[in-house]
This record gives structure tokens, sequence and C-alpha cells, in this order.
């Protein structure tokens, strides 16, 4: 093809989705995969963002659950908040209603940003990430996975909760073997941290030795490498809001 413009070098972005069950790991690979250099946007951290005091997002979640989910100072209860949405699929598919765009546009500032940075690999690190639709980004899905037993014993010990507590927020996510069927790439955790980073060190090479599929090319367009984002990064942004359906 003709050279890029003078002044850019030509660079392709790889999307890589991360999820789990609550408790299985995710942590573990995203300080790993950090310590290889790899940018990682925490959903957790976005969704903490979009909600900070004078953001729409906790003004529409005021009006819907009431000061009770605030504390003093104005900023989100978020233990207050889980309390009434674990427990409650209505409740939770209002907050998911009224979360989904805020996250959605700082996830694409993100990518953004990691695009005018020339970066080659990004990870969406996102427990929601096939309930949110997040995984149409990414050209390959990793699932860290642990057995229940296994996942139900750390999230108690993890979190200081009750037995009938953990499985409650264990059975409000979508099921771990659903997300296991639909992952491209699987990190077993089910035993010690060395075997974890083992299974995450050879799901990692994989993802990267493999070509992406051809049905998934939106994350690999080629796009030219500037300080600014150049019109086809924004058009290639636009498409990623298409594909999370909040815009068209």
């Amino acid at each position: 093809g003709a050279p890029p413009p003078s002044g850019a070098e030509t660079s392709s972005m790889l999307i890589v989705g991360l999820t789990g069950g609550i408790a299985t790991g995710k942590s573990m690979a995203t300080a790993w995969l950090r310590a290889q250099g790899v940018r990682v946007i925490d959903m957790d951290d976005v969704a903490r963002v979009v909600v900070q005091p004078g953001r729409p997002a906790l003004a529409r979640i005021r009006r819907r659950f009431g000061d009770g989910v605030l504390h003093p100072d104005g900023s989100l209860d978020r233990a207050e908040l889980g309390k009434r949405v674990f427990g409650d699929a209505s409740e939770r598919r209002a907050l998911n209603a009224i979360m989904r765009v805020p996250l959605t546009v700082e996830l694409l500032r993100g990518l953004g940003a990691a695009l005018g940075d020339g970066l080659g690999v990004v990870v969406i690190d996102a427990p929601l990430l096939f309930e949110a639709g997040l995984h149409r980004l990414a050209a390959h899905v990793i699932v860290v996975a642990t057995p229940e037993g296994t996942q139900l014993e750390r999230l108690i010990a993890r979190d200081g909760v009750s037995r009938e507590d953990a499985m409650a927020r264990i059975v409000a996510q979508l099921p771990l073997a659903t997300k296991i069927a639909r992952a491209d790439v699987i990190v077993e955790n089910g035993g010690d941290r060395a075997s974890g980073l083992r299974s995450l060190e050879a799901a990692w090479a994989r993802v990267r030795a493999d070509a992406p599929p051809c049905a998934r090319q939106l994350p690999w367009l080629r796009l030219p490498r500037a300080s600014s984002l150049p019109a086809s990064a924004l058009l290639w942004l636009a498409l990623c809001a298409v594909r999370l359906g909040i815009v068209g």
C-alpha cells in the first residue's frame, strides 16, 4: 500500500477483553499484564470516575435510588448501592441502564488515548464484559476461571461476607460457565498463584500469536500514529460506538 504520511507511523491496535467471575482472580491477571507494560482499562475504575460528585450519572442514581445511597459528603455509597442491586434483578437493570452510556463514553475516551499514544495492544478489564456488550470490541476474550467452590471460599475470605451473601453475589452475575463457553482463551486459576500465572502467561502468548478472526477485524484497523487523533481514528471510535449500540 501507499506509505504513511510524512512524520507518522502506521500502527494497528489489538483490543483484548478480560473478564471472569467475582473472586476468580482478574486482579492477578491485570497486575501481571501491567507489569508487562500492557495498557489496561479497568471498567471498575471507569465506573468510579463516572459517578463522582457533579457527574450526571450520580444525579440519576440519586433520583432513582434516593439519598440513602449517598455518603453525607454527597459521594456515592457503593456498598449501600450494592446491597440494593445484588439481590434484585429489576434494580440491577435500572442501575445498568443509568451507567451504560457514561461507561461506554469513558471507555471510548480511554481507547482514543491509547490510539493517540500509538499503543499496539490494550486490554479492557470488565466484570460485565459480555453483559455490557463490550466483547464486541475485542479481537480476543480472555476469561479467568476457577471452580465454583474455590470461587466461593475466596470471596468469603476476601470480603468477609457470609456464605449466603457470597452465593448471592455469584449468582447475580452471568454464570461463569457461560463466560467460559464464550471465551477465546481461558486462564485456569483454581490452584495456587504460581499455576495461575503460568496459565495466564500461556494464554497471553496465545492471544499475541493468533491472527484476529476475520469476523472481528474492527479492532485491527490500521491507523496513522499521531499525537492527536486523526480523522481515521475518530471514524474508528465512531464505529466502536455503533457496535456498542450507543449511537445509530
